[in-house]
């Protein structure tokens, strides 16, 4: 057992790292549209510190109110976004368009948070192949953590986890 709760721990500890770490922009916002969590790849793409975007409205790095104000409808309403087209607003003032893919975690059908990957327009093809690989790896990430999980019980606090807005 001591065995297996390690492997889970180190499972837990290749996903947070793989989601701060991937070079893809992603963020999590809460059901209030306030940004819970981004990673470095985020952070860096818009050119604020953590502490200037995280604990944000989301509105406030969008160029278009009227977009982000669909977009969180349309999350609020638990649809999925697959290249919904939005302008963020950088920290130099400049904007960047991009191409916005995002679904709802929900716990118990609650929403929790967003799940939000952007991707600068312009990209070819490498934008979309560089989503597979990504999303590929998560998932079995996720699978390794989920066979864990299975055998040893749930994890003690995975809410709170959330809630603090740690990557899971």
């Amino acid at each position: 057992r001591v065995r297996l709760e390690a492997d889970l721990e180190r499972s837990r500890r290749d996903i947070d790292d793989f989601m701060e770490n991937a070079n893809v922009p992603l963020h999590r916002v809460d059901a209030a549209g306030i940004i819970v969590w981004a990673n470095r790849a985020e952070l860096e793409f818009l050119g604020y510190s953590r502490e200037e975007y995280v604990g944000q409205p989301i509105a406030r790095f969008h160029a278009d109110q009227a977009v982000i104000a669909d977009i969180l409808s349309r999350l609020g309403q638990g649809q999925c976004l697959a290249g919904y087209p939005a302008s963020l607003v950088a920290r130099d003032g400049s904007h960047r368009r991009v191409s916005i893919h995002s679904s709802v975690y929900t716990e118990e059908g609650v929403f929790r948070s967003t799940r939000c990957l952007s991707f600068a327009v312009g990209e070819t093809g490498a934008g979309d192949d560089r989503f597979a690989e990504s999303e590929a790896e998560c998932a079995t990430l996720r699978a390794r953590v989920a066979a864990l999980e299975a055998r040893l019980g749930p994890a003690p606090s995975p809410a709170g986890r959330l809630a603090e807005g740690a990557p899971t």
